[in-house]
């Protein structure tokens, strides 16, 4: 993960108060969801007689306590003045409310995000053009296939859009909602987070082996895809030739092994993206009955502090943990994919150029009298000679061809 924060370090700077509203709205919208559920079942307990009616009120204090004992004493009042019916109405009143806040909550963090994902993908679009552009010659000819570059320019850069920026918004929200849901849990029942605690870490330990290999084949196979645009490339520049040498057939069987073995290397990534889904399930589901398992062996024990309507709210905000947990794990096999294609992209905006400018270059502000060149040579990466020792002059007014 590392290097998806480099990522972020790189381009989220010019949209960081966005990101701030983006991690406000996800707070919000998990403090909310919370609330919509802890309340619950407190308050049905009360109502129907298994939650211990609360008579006398105490001070006010940022205890969860005194927090509790404040709430059970206003609905153990509401029942007794307005009956458990107008109660009961006016709870899933609030219910509601508290929904809307957070699915109201939940909207505005996405939308924030949607302009933080494009503004970025857009951002590493220019700057590929414009280095591009200063790149010299050679680098088009000798080190870099056109082909392969325009598959950077477009199917790397579609891929971060696809994988990395599209999973900003899980990384954004998440995480918040599991600590929010875990802090929860945490104060009705430490035993039983303490235990959630253990099991969270070695579900996530099995699901990182499974992508551990994920960003690997997909460079394999972005590679492999910019080796078939560059065979395009050439057999469409190169047409004439190839029908004048009668060389169908051999180019042929070129792009068919090139594109068996894109074919190969898709399968194998694809094969380890899918399993990410059914494994965080299974997985996530095994660890719902182990805490059903241990929560109720408390209860039944009477050695925690949770009573039967408060392990009914526990499950449902652990299980509120299930879709953000599988929404984190997709968001890393996608992170991971992207990152391959990030890579890729970074050979071009890391590239160095070998024409570098003059730390203080000469100002000429007109042209008098002529254009000398005195023993001028050039050569293409080193390696072959074009020009040596040219010597030339060549008057204001007069045209020279070489």
């Amino acid at each position: 993960m590392r290097e998806f924060f480099s990522i972020l370090k790189r381009f989220i700077p010019p949209y960081k108060f966005r990101v701030f509203k983006s991690v406000l709205y996800n707070l919000l919208h998990a403090v909310f969801g919370t609330l919509s559920i802890a309340m619950l079942a407190p308050v049905l307990g009360i109502l129907f007689g298994t939650q211990p009616d609360v008579t006398e009120s105490v001070p006010f204090a940022f205890d969860i306590n005194s927090l509790k004992t404040i709430f059970y004493y206003h609905i153990t009042h509401a029942r007794d003045v307005y009956g458990p019916a107008s109660t009961l109405l006016f709870v899933g009143i609030v219910a509601i409310v508290a929904t809307a806040l957070k699915t109201g909550f939940a909207y505005l963090g996405a939308y924030e995000t949607i302009y933080i994902r494009n503004g970025v993908v857009r951002d590493i679009r220019r700057k590929i053009f414009t280095k591009i552009l200063s790149l010299p010659l050679p680098f088009f000819s000798d080190e870099e296939r056109k082909g392969d570059i325009i598959s950077r320019m477009t199917g790397d850069v579609q891929e971060v859009e696809a994988s990395v920026m599209s999973s900003l918004e899980m990384f954004f929200q998440s995480p918040i909602l599991i600590l929010v849901y875990l802090s929860a849990m945490l104060m009705m029942s430490w035993q039983l987070t303490l235990f959630v605690f253990v099991m969270l870490p070695i579900m996530g330990t099995l699901i990182g082996k499974v992508g551990k290999n994920l960003k690997r084949h997909s460079r394999e196979g972005q590679n492999k895809m910019g080796e078939i645009l560059s065979l395009m490339e050439e057999t469409l520049s190169g047409l004439r030739i190839i029908k004048a040498f009668n060389a169908e057939k051999k180019i042929n069987q070129k792009f068919s092994d090139e594109n068996e073995s894109y074919r190969r290397i898709q399968n194998r990534l694809m094969r380890r993206r899918s399993l990410a889904h059914p494994m965080s399930e299974f997985l996530g589901t095994i660890v719902i009955v182990l805490v059903l398992w241990f929560g109720g062996t408390l209860i039944l024990n009477h050695t925690g502090a949770l009573t039967a309507p408060e392990f009914i709210a526990y499950i449902a905000l652990f299980y509120s943990i299930i879709n953000p947990a599988k929404n984190l794990t997709n968001a890393f096999y996608s992170i991971q994919k992207g990152l391959a294609a990030m890579d890729r992209i970074d050979d071009i905006l890391k590239a160095e150029s070998s024409i570098l400018e003059p730390r203080q270059p000469v100002k000429i502000k007109e042209f008098t009298d002529a254009i000398t060149y005195r023993n001028v040579s050039f050569a293409y990466n080193e390696s072959k000679t074009v020009l040596k020792n040219i010597n030339l002059t060549i008057p204001k007014g007069q045209t020279v061809a070489l």
